[in-house]
């Protein structure tokens, strides 16, 4: 009992050291800090991932889609529209890593 009481708190002290050096280390690799690539404002032209590959072979984007609104405060959900559709029925909701800025043929000719 009295190696117990001499050594326990010593013992108990280094585990919680152990532990909070650990969290931190959690913390670091799983914050979701700097996980959006890209900033998108309203109107921007965005192109979308195309998740349903039912059948092989299928584009891996689809777009041209409009954004249309924000879903959270973070920035993560957009709501998005296709270009050539209007009223609700064509608007969806995407997350910001399925998305990607549009660039359109016209654009990469007046780049060059």
């Amino acid at each position: 009992i009295i190696y117990l009481n001499k050594h326990l708190p010593a013992l108990h002290s280094d585990a919680l050291s152990k532990i909070s050096k650990a969290q931190e280390c959690q913390k670091r690799f799983y914050d979701p800090a700097g996980t959006v690539k890209y900033t998108y404002k309203i109107g921007d032209l965005v192109k979308r991932k195309n998740l349903e590959k039912l059948t092989f072979p299928k584009k891996r984007w689809s777009g041209p889609w409009i954004v249309i609104a924000m879903n959270n405060k973070d920035g993560t959900s957009w709501v998005i529209q296709k270009k050539d559709t209007s009223g609700p029925m064509g608007s969806t909701t995407a997350n910001v890593n399925h998305m990607r800025p549009w660039i359109s043929k016209d654009d990469i000719e007046e780049a060059n």
